[in-house]
């Protein structure tokens, strides 16, 4: 049993699995730890990952990308549009308002969502896994996400799970999850300070994002302290500053181009493919200059250039400036004046490899802090949210960790009319009040703030109102949240999160008394945990529940009856309520439920053909092989076991399938077709095939068949005394089936000796075993039939006489060492039962 943890990131996927003996990275087909987070669709069929990358040039419009960046998006955010360089279809406007893509799938042009394409992703992944594990997929996951998704990515999030059918049991912040694989080891080991935090600053830049997060740590315990990210500062923002270089001078030195390489989406992804390599190439130490070399990138012109590291550091000085805010605001928002007062500061994620990002990291920190790397600086997130799964899933019993995390923007109620009162959840009041309490008018509204940025994600807070009817509660990020640096919401971004109906009200004229737990889930997630209804008890009938045991407590009851003893004045009398939990309907933006079970259909559907198109593919591999391997081998280790007529009839076979084969009917071929096909050939090349196994295993067969026989005649023969005890009867069987199992094998042998090799044989091994196999069944039984046991000589009859005697005398013995131990046990029974002082 395994859990799995998955880093979804733009570029590259990885799935990491938990178990007994720890937590591995699953390695794909290519034997590769990273995986290309692309899907494509050709000719009705699904590319995934590294397949998908195979096809992603030629396929461009069709190669879904940069997933990450789409999911649970509105068209209309600004930077929506941004992402369109690194995605591949077309985004277009869904109805509800989010993004979609189109693609062509069997000829027809569809629009997919992002966590339809996301959920195939996963879905890849887990069949990955349940590869690497005997069959065995992992039973839950957790995903690693930016701390900065909104409620509606998170969301779509667990939607494209559910689309496959995968328990997601938590989405859990890509720095949240660096820190706990940081942490948990050395927390086992016992590492940190017991008398203060350990604080630790996580530096990690990806292929498309930039985080900077401080967390500190205790023994047991991690608490993330502040988190402040640039949404689009990553590595493929210096991958695009030399590729604009790149097509700078192409058209410099081209001037008779067909069109712009930039705004040619196939050409510029061929650009961009040769600047990371760059990059990778000029970021060590030591290296200077990188050389750059497209062939036939347009119009049958080829690049060649340099990259200096000049070059490199004056095209990216821009986007190195830009590391400076998120660090400082992370800094600042967990009271670090300085970064000496971090005990440590690591770094991870694939850019910042880049020399350049490094230096930065180290002016902005300054040159007395030292800056590690000793953690896996591509597999930290995968490695993090497998390990975040396994301290939830229920199949494991894991050492407890503690993990409070921070929800990045600040969310307000707005509510419906009426009055409320918002507290903290953990500050709960007593289902009482003081009789004659005012009760707030019905009718006011108002919005009041849940909470604000850095709340710890999993608190509720507790919502009191006065409710005469059903009402509603609707969560909304605040204002505030677009001015937040470091990660805040796009300018002109959606606010709505998700509106909460509360039914079941009762409507009396008099507003009832409800409480309504709401706050965040596990992932981050807003949601209404509960909403109750506080009904008032009847004194007699709360007079009769405390005779009962079954009335709420009450606040003060000691302290009343000290009154009453000491002749106070008897405090204020107070109403009693019973609780009844009430029904919340939750509407939040994003798939509602009859798409939800379309996009499950949809996705069976697709894993479907996929399964088929796969086994229709082996089918003609399979097809293509055996008319490869079979036509030489009738010219060679097939050539003495076939006739020349069946040569030439089979020769002429392959030749004609392999000519259909390579025809248009045999590439538009169905998986049944090819199957009908190749059983046609066996039908020619079995025979010959079987003729060579009876040759290779015949004298085998025989000479099992011959020893067998011969050992049952030399027992039957035998004057041993070990087989003295056999009867004339059951020597006669073996001798007469043993002799019978003889005749028959040499008439075989010798009829099968006149015959060729390329003559099908008159005996066959599998007859030769079941010979055996009936001989044996027969003949076993008898050879080996134990001699039967000697009768015991009857005893003399004096030592029976004294034997009895004695045996008289001892049994009166044991009567007697029978009656005085059970008379000691009694005794011993009754002292265990007394107190016995001591003196």
């Amino acid at each position: 049993m395994s859990v799995a943890g998955i880093d979804l990131g733009a570029n590259s996927v990885l799935i990491a699995t938990a178990a007994r003996g720890g937590v591995d990275v699953v390695l794909n087909e290519a034997s590769a730890r990273q995986n290309a987070a692309m899907v494509s669709f050709q000719d009705g069929q699904r590319f995934i990952c590294g397949a998908a990358e195979s096809v992603a040039r030629s396929n461009y419009y069709n190669t879904a990308k940069n997933l990450k960046h789409l999911i649970g998006r509105k068209f209309d955010e600004p930077d929506v549009a941004l992402q369109q360089k690194f995605c591949g279809p077309e985004l277009v406007r869904m109805d509800d308002g989010f993004v979609g893509m189109k693609v062509t799938i069997d000829g027809a042009e569809t629009v997919l969502r992002p966590e339809q394409i996301v959920a195939s992703l996963i879905s890849h992944l887990y069949s990955m896994a349940a590869a690497a594990n005997s069959g065995n997929a992992p039973r839950y996951c957790a995903i690693g996400i930016p701390s900065y998704y909104t409620d509606a990515q998170r969301r779509a999030l667990m939607n494209a799970c559910a689309i496959v059918d995968v328990q997601c049991l938590r989405l859990i912040h890509e720095s949240t999850a660096t820190a706990l694989e940081y942490g948990i080891f050395r927390s086992a080991r016992k590492e940190f300070p017991d008398d203060r935090d350990f604080k630790v600053l996580f530096l990690d830049m990806g292929a498309s994002d930039f985080t900077a997060s401080v967390v500190a740590f205790r023994n047991g315990e991690l608490r993330v302290l502040s988190s402040a990210s640039d949404r689009t500062l990553g590595g493929r923002l210096f991958d695009l500053a030399i590729a604009k270089k790149v097509c700078t001078e192409f058209k410099a030195k081209f001037k008779n181009l067909s069109g712009d390489p930039e705004q040619d989406a196939k050409t510029f992804y061929k650009v961009m493919g040769a600047a990371e390599k760059a990059k990778k190439t000029i970021s060590p130490h030591g290296v200077e200059e990188a050389a750059i070399y497209i062939e036939f990138l347009q119009d049958d012109y080829d690049y060649s250039g340099k990259l200096t590291h000049e070059e490199f550091d004056q095209i990216t000085a821009d986007l190195v400036a830009r590391i400076d805010a998120p660090i400082q605001q992370a800094l600042s928002e967990a009271g670090i004046a300085s970064a000496t007062e971090l005990d440590a500061v690591e770094m991870v994620g694939g850019a910042t490899r880049v020399r350049s990002v490094k230096a930065r990291f180290q002016s902005v920190l300054g040159e007395g802090v030292r800056i590690t790397t000793t953690m896996n600086a591509d597999e930290s997130v995968t490695r993090g949210a497998a390990l975040g799964c396994a301290l939830l899933a229920p199949v494991f019993r894991s050492v407890p960790f503690d993990i409070k995390d921070i929800y990045p923007f600040p969310v307000q109620l707005q509510l419906d009319g009426g009055s409320e009162k918002l507290a903290d959840d953990a500050k709960e009041e007593d289902d009482e009040e003081e009789e004659g309490a005012a009760a707030p008018a019905a009718g006011s509204s108002g919005v009041q703030t849940l909470f604000d940025r850095g709340y710890n994600v999993g608190v509720n807070r507790k919502l009191v109102l006065r409710r005469g009817s059903s009402f509603t509660v609707s969560a909304a990020y605040a204002e505030a949240a677009f001015a937040a640096a470091g990660g805040g919401l796009p300018a002109n971004s959606d606010t709505s999160i998700a509106s909460f109906s509360v039914a079941g009200v009762p409507q009396d004229s008099e507003p009832s008394k409800i409480k309504v737990f709401l706050g965040t889930d596990v992932s981050g997630i807003v949601k209404v945990k509960q909403a109750v209804l506080l009904e008032p008890v009847p004194e007699e009938a709360a007079a009769d529940a405390e005779e009962n045991g079954d009335a709420m407590d009450v606040e003060g009851k000691e302290g009343d009856d000290a009154a009453k003893a000491g002749g106070e004045e008897k405090p204020t009398k107070k109403r009693k309520f019973r609780r009844r939990e009430l029904p919340v309907t939750t509407a939040a933006p994003g798939l509602t439920d009859a798409a939800l079970m379309a996009a499950v259909e949809l996705e069976a559907q697709m894993a479907h053909r996929d399964e088929e198109l796969k086994l229709k593919d082996k089918i003609r591999n399979d097809l293509e092989t055996y008319i490869y391997a079979k036509r030489d081998a009738i010219i060679d280790d097939l050539k003495d076991f076939i006739t020349s007529e069946e040569k030439e009839v089979f020769g002429k076979a392959l030749t004609d399938m392999e000519d259909w084969l390579y025809s248009d009917e045999g590439y538009e071929g169905t998986k049944d077709t090819f199957l009908g096909k190749l059983n046609a050939l066996k039908a020619y090349g079995d025979p010959v095939e079987a003729r060579v196994y009876e040759a290779n295993y015949r004298e085998a067969a025989a000479d099992e068949l011959k020893v067998l026989a011969d050992s049952y005649v030399s027992v039957a023969n035998s004057s041993d005394a070990k087989y003295a005890h056999l009867s004339d009867e059951d020597k006669g069987t073996l001798r007469g089936d043993a002799t019978a199992a003889q005749t028959w094998l040499y008439d075989m042998l010798a009829k099968q000796a006149s015959l060729g090799l390329d003559e099908d044989p008159v005996v066959t091994v599998a007859q030769l075993r079941e010979r055996a196999q009936a001989l044996r069944k027969v003949c076993q039984p008898i050879a080996t039939k134990p001699k039967p046991a000697p009768k015991p000589e009857p005893a003399p009859a004096d030592d029976k006489k004294e034997g009895g005697a004695e045996a008289d005398a001892a049994g009166e013995a044991n009567m007697e060492g029978a009656d005085a131990s059970e008379g000691k046990d009694d005794g011993k029974a009754e002292d265990d039962g007394m107190d016995v002082e001591q003196k």
